[in-house]
């Protein structure tokens, strides 16, 4: 170990101090074997390993560089037992020391999972998984209980998720500590003060990822005590897919992350929220649909009365007015029943569906009911008001081809047809008497074929 002792007489840079401590490292602590546990064991994307090794006492950190980590066919688990062969080197820019592994050979489970499997089978043999004692999710809760951390990723996903699914859903938060020492006294004492006051229909019990040793508190003997004596159901809601914790055992139900315990715990309220409208969507859609085609044949019997009223104006019968009242009053009246079924059904359905989404569990038959007599009084209605409809109809047009009967029978065509004629003097005017002629007058004469002009006579 060469250094310059002049340096150590001035004051020294942290750059300048932490190149001694690097130098002073490499030449003393290399070609070591190491053993210890591994804890928070990840692969990075350059594809080199990091993690901790530790005992009872101590810890600290270590690398194996994809160079060297090709070379083994081993892939280290977090809690596994190894033997590491390396040197101890100084990562200068942070002043952090660490083993840089050439070699890993496993030598059996760590202490941490050989104490876990030896817990998992203890309570295991007092019947504390068996799935006769689990308790069922309730479908409709009213109000869910979160104990996890009142902060962070995990509850903020856990709220964000519910009140999306299921917004009517009342939640209480039972914050605690979620890792450390006294973490599982914290999450048991939340339990059993949920249980005591029970005021929620499911608790969902959890925190997101981390190490195995940040998720021992859920494998913690105070928590499953707490879990297995809760009254209320559980759903265990730890880490991410891969991380098991005995809470997941003995719980009521596992999820695989915390916003998947949200899920769960609102799945039935948000399947009939999804379900209820859909029904809402297909209600609305007849009924739009049905009053459309019962408004087109409004519309057709308008145009048919306009048609009929024209025709009767061109013969000057002063009684079409009256006509056009009546056929316009009952048009009115049925448009008007249309737009009130329309708008009675309509306002009746979705009130009931907004009031359903705060509580569905109760509504949803009634609505469902409700639907189905709505779908019926449309048909009902539907057909009532074509039957008015082609009644009035079919009665108008035989009045019509009564009235033109009539005006046929009147027209002054139909009576020259007969042998009668219209005689009119120079200015236009019909002679009624011989007295309106003089000798001499120019006169036209109309008969059913065409005029003639004619010279009075004696």
């Amino acid at each position: 170990m060469n250094i310059d002792m002049a340096l150590l007489d001035k004051p020294l840079k942290v750059s300048e101090l932490n190149k001694i401590i690097k130098e002073t490292f490499r030449q003393s602590f290399y070609n070591l074997t190491v053993v210890g546990e591994v804890s928070g064991f990840k692969t990075a994307s350059t594809g080199h390993w990091y993690f901790t090794l530790k005992d009872r006492d101590s810890q600290i950190s270590a690398v194996m560089f994809r160079f060297s980590r090709t070379q083994s066919t081993y892939i280290p688990q977090n809690g596994d037992m190894v033997t590491v062969t390396g040197n101890i080197d100084v990562y200068e820019p942070r002043g952090t020391y660490q083993v840089i592994c050439q070699r890993i050979v496993k030598e059996g489970d760590g202490d941490i999972l050989i104490e876990l499997e030896k817990r998992k089978q203890y309570y295991q043999a007092l019947g504390y998984f068996d799935i006769e004692l689990k308790k069922p999710i309730p479908k409709y809760p009213s109000r869910v209980g979160i104990v996890t951390a009142p902060n962070g990723a995990a509850i903020e996903d856990m709220l964000n998720t519910l009140k999306k699914r299921a917004p009517s859903l009342d939640v209480i938060i039972y914050p605690c500590l979620v890792q450390g020492d006294t973490a599982a006294q914290d999450i048991a004492a939340q339990i059993d003060n949920a249980n005591m006051l029970p005021m929620c229909d499911v608790l969902i019990v959890g925190r997101g990822g981390g190490s195995k040793e940040d998720l021992l508190c859920f494998s913690d003997p105070l928590v499953i005590e707490a879990i297995h004596r809760s009254e209320i159901p559980i759903i265990s809601a730890v880490g991410h897919e891969v991380d098991y914790s005995l809470s997941d055992y003995v719980a009521d139900a596992r999820a695989i992350t915390p916003t998947e315990g949200a899920v769960l715990a609102s799945e039935g309220i948000y399947s009939d929220r999804v379900r209820l409208k859909d029904l809402k969507s297909t209600l609305e859609q007849l009924i739009t649909t049905k009053c459309l085609r019962c408004e087109n044949q409004v519309i057709a019997l308008r145009e048919l009365n306009s048609m009929m009223m024209l025709k009767l104006n061109s013969y000057h019968i002063p009684t079409t007015d009256g006509i056009n009242t009546i056929l316009n009053h009952r048009i009115n009246s049925a448009a008007l029943k249309i737009s009130l079924l329309y708008d009675g059904i309509t306002s009746s359905v979705f009130e009931k569906a907004k009031r359903a989404e705060l509580k569905t569990e109760s509504l949803l038959p009634l609505i469902e009911k409700k639907l189905l007599k709505a779908e019926q009084s449309v048909n009902t209605y539907s057909k009532d008001i074509q039957f008015i409809i082609n009644s009035k109809l079919k009665e108008k047009e035989m009045q019509f081809n009564s009235i033109e009967k009539e005006l046929l029978a009147l027209s002054p065509k139909e009576v020259l047809k007969r042998g009668y004629s219209i005689v009119k003097n120079k200015d236009d005017k019909i002679i009624k008497s011989k007295a309106e002629a003089n000798r001499g007058d120019v006169i036209s004469i109309t008969l059913y074929d065409g005029k003639i002009n004619a010279i009075v006579g004696e």
